[in-house]
């Protein structure tokens, strides 16, 4: 079974933050992994808020403008035991499909 591309997306985004000692907006982290776009960390950011595996940290100076900055709330090992938590979901839903469809 595969990740939904929005799973994957959130792990991608979550992989720039391991690399980092500190917060980071959303500019930041588009800027560190190119293959994400603005719309897609902006809507990984609000999945993350939304299942309280980020947290909004401080606002910070970025050149000219002003950014919230978000930092992980839970550590490293407990976000992929979430991740495979919802894979294991996805697959058993999957499989249930395929046994009843």
């Amino acid at each position: 079974k595969k990740l939904d591309k929005p799973a994957l997306a959130r792990l991608k985004v979550m992989e720039v933050f391991w690399n980092f000692d500190h917060s980071l907006t959303a500019s930041q982290i588009s800027e560190e992994n190119p293959g994400l776009t603005a719309p897609v960390v902006r809507a990984s950011i609000k999945a993350l808020l939304k299942k309280g595996i980020w947290q909004k940290s401080e606002i910070v100076r970025t050149r000219t403008v002003f950014a919230q900055s978000y930092a992980p709330a839970i550590s490293k090992s407990e976000y992929l035991n979430t991740l495979y938590e919802e894979f294991d979901q996805l697959a058993d839903t999957h499989e249930q499909s395929d046994f009843y469809g």
